[in-house]
């Protein structure tokens, strides 16, 4: 993500010793929730990514996947905000 030549529209560097904003479209979040529902979480005693979390946009707020690097802000456009497509 940091590679992207594009990073600079969705990750907002913090203060040193804080975590960076990184924006997600909300609909990348969606692709991944539905994508890895089924996925059993590591450590959870068999409990999946949709049994753990209603919804991709809660899935992505969750820190599962970027902590302790990032804070997560889902954003609800597609712009100025990181997809893995056509701006990551």
């Amino acid at each position: 993500m940091y590679c992207s030549p594009n990073s600079a529209n969705f990750i907002l560097a913090a203060p040193l010793n804080q975590k960076d904003n990184v924006h997600i479209c909300g609909s990348f979040c969606d692709s991944i929730y539905s994508a890895c529902g089924d996925a059993v979480i590591v450590g959870s005693n068999g409990q999946t990514v949709k049994t753990a979390y209603q919804n991709g946009a809660e899935f992505c707020n969750s820190d599962a996947w970027f902590t302790p690097f990032h804070t997560t802000v889902v954003a609800s456009g597609t712009s100025n905000c990181f997809d893995s497509g056509k701006n990551g």
